[in-house]
This record gives C-alpha cells, structure tokens and sequence, in this order.
C-alpha cells in the first residue's frame, strides 16, 4: 500500500520523484522485514501466554477403551 501511494504522487506536490521513488522502494525493502519481526516477536509473546496458562490449567484428560 505504501508503494502504491508513493507511485500515485509522482510528479504532484513540491517533494518531488525522488523522495516518491526512495519511499516506495523502501516500502517494498523494509515493510516486510518489519512485518516479519512484529509478527515473530507477537507470536512469541502469545506462546508463552500459552505456555503459562496450559501450564495453570494442565490441560485436558481423554481416556477412550477399545472394545474387541
């Protein structure tokens, strides 16, 4: 999206193309390598909520019986 919005200002206002072209081209670079990080970082917060919860709880006991 931040490509896109880069491109449609090209040649409009008094920044100029080189900025809109650095900009976009940083966007592609650099949004989803930041994106990747957020998302490892998050999940790894949400695993040890996990953990710690599954942990209090101790989960859940099944026992089924097999009939011959």
């Amino acid at each position: 999206m931040f490509a896109l919005v880069s491109h449609e200002g090209v040649g409009r206002g008094s920044r100029g193309t080189f900025f809109d072209t650095v900009f976009g081209v940083g966007a592609l670079v650099f949004m989803p390598i930041g994106y990747g990080v957020v998302g490892f970082v998050f999940n790894l917060i949400l695993a040890a909520l996990y953990n710690a919860v599954a942990r209090i709880v101790e989960g859940i006991e099944i026992q089924t019986d097999r009939e011959q």
